[in-house]
């Protein structure tokens, strides 16, 4: 587990709004997830189904989110292991 630095947290954090529907899921989800969601909405759990798109679709929306995403993804995103943030009570937890 790592932290991101505390530049990533405040005023000039961007906020995604998205609305939970599935027409908003489905216009944010790039081409190639909208099959794979529509056959996930019709075959599954719906609830949990659409929460889980719901989050995906938001992560996809955003582009500063996503070059983060795949900055953790290629290992090049600027974090601090846990244990040099949170000391002897990491160690505790």
């Amino acid at each position: 587990m790592s932290a991101l630095p505390s530049d990533m947290h405040g005023p000039g954090r961007a906020v995604v709004r998205m609305p939970r529907t599935i027409r908003a899921v489905r216009a944010a989800l790039p081409r190639e997830l909208r099959a794979r969601f529509n056959e996930e909405m019709e075959s599954g759990e719906q609830p949990a189904t659409f929460e889980h798109w719901w989050a995906r679709a938001v992560i996809q929306s955003s582009p500063r989110t996503t070059a983060l995403l795949e900055q953790a993804r290629n290992g090049t995103l600027k974090t601090v292991p846990a244990a040099e943030v949170f000391g002897d009570r990491w160690a505790d937890a």
